[in-house]
């Protein structure tokens, strides 16, 4: 299975430089990553924690899994054989305004997974529901 780059589409916000980068830094843009549907992909991410956004869209939970593999979060979609990887990026190191969903189980999905690792972590998720929570 080759690796695919993702579709990402870099927001109008200008780059942001910080002395002490929260989170894992990617490329300094504020970047929003659409999930979508690509059989057999492995996509790898070099995701800014306090910049960067998953887009699930409609994407429903029993679609998807969230594990962590050697530090890095990893999102299977095992009926297309597909992940994505945030290289280096915990699930402790996420927060909900990480993610963007318009299907009210994969939030529900991301809010336990994160609330489960931050209580491993011994750190706090730190966010209710997202200002983004755009449930349609």
């Amino acid at each position: 299975m080759a690796e695919t780059p993702a579709v990402e589409t870099p927001s109008a916000e200008a780059p942001v430089a910080a002395a002490e980068p929260a989170g894992h830094v990617g490329d300094g843009l504020a970047t929003v990553t659409a999930l979508t549907w690509a059989w057999g992909a492995n996509t790898v991410l070099d995701f800014d924690t306090a910049l960067d956004t998953l887009d699930f869209g409609w994407f429903a939970a029993d679609s998807f899994t969230l594990s962590e593999v050697n530090g890095s979060t990893v999102i299977a979609i095992p009926s297309n054989q597909q992940t994505y990887t945030l290289t280096d990026v915990s699930l402790a190191e996420l927060q909900l305004s990480n993610i963007t969903a318009k299907d009210a189980g994969a939030l529900a999905e991301w809010t336990a997974a994160l609330e489960a690792a931050h209580a491993a972590a011994g750190t706090e998720a730190g966010e209710d529901l997202p200002a983004h929570y755009d449930l349609v």
